[in-house]
């Protein structure tokens, strides 16, 4: 084996990766999100309440394995999500429905959802992917941009916000997204919600 004196070319300043475009696409319409949940709901209810907390909340699934009681406010309706990917600590409001779940949870543990050892999910419980099957949700989509995971749910809550009216700001802050270039891909979706503005006017003064 022979190896080269030569500099090392990622050392170069000239020297870029080229980027890959790995974000997904597809959200869950109401119709889906439903069928999913439920499916999901009568395969394992704890998977089931992660899911809500995603599609609620808009957590990320790590932030849901790590999630402790002690970042439950009740008394305010808030979940505070703390050491986050961005670096940035935020609160997100609950939902009726996710509140109700929380509250009605067991407490016993430090941990909101352990898993069965009572330490941290270490990644997506296969009941989930399961249910994404048996849904036949994926079942048409070869590109993994446009097939449903469990940050799916997060993408549909993030575009459930758009769709009714939340500024791109609020969802930056909501998602916990360190910059707004990342939120920026819901723009079209904010797009397409002032079209039908616009075709409302038309049909009722043009």
């Amino acid at each position: 084996m022979e190896y080269t004196k030569e500099k090392c070319p990622t050392q170069n300043p000239s020297f870029k990766l080229k980027k890959v475009d790995n974000e997904r696409k597809r959200y869950l319409s109401q119709e889906e999100a439903e069928r999913l949940l439920s499916i999901i709901k009568n395969k394992n209810y704890q998977t089931y309440e992660m899911s809500i907390v995603a599609l609620d909340a808009g957590l990320r699934f790590g932030e849901i394995a790590a999630l402790q009681w002690s970042s439950i406010d009740f008394d305010n309706e808030i979940i505070h999500i703390l050491n986050t990917k961005s670096g940035k600590d935020r609160s997100v409001p609950m939902t009726s429905r996710l509140y109700n779940i929380l509250k009605n949870k067991p407490k016993e543990q430090e941990l909101v959802f352990p898993n069965k050892k009572g330490g941290r999910h270490k990644q997506v419980p296969s009941s989930f992917k399961r249910a994404c099957q048996i849904s036949t949700l994926n079942d048409n989509s070869t590109d993994q941009k446009h097939r449903i995971s469990f940050h799916g749910l997060r993408h549909t809550f993030a575009s459930r916000l758009i769709q009714s009216g939340v500024d791109l700001y609020r969802v930056q802050k909501l998602l916990g997204h360190g910059t707004p270039n990342v939120t920026q891909r819901y723009s079209h979706l904010a797009n397409e919600d002032l079209r039908s503005g616009i075709k409302s006017m038309e049909n009722k003064y043009c």
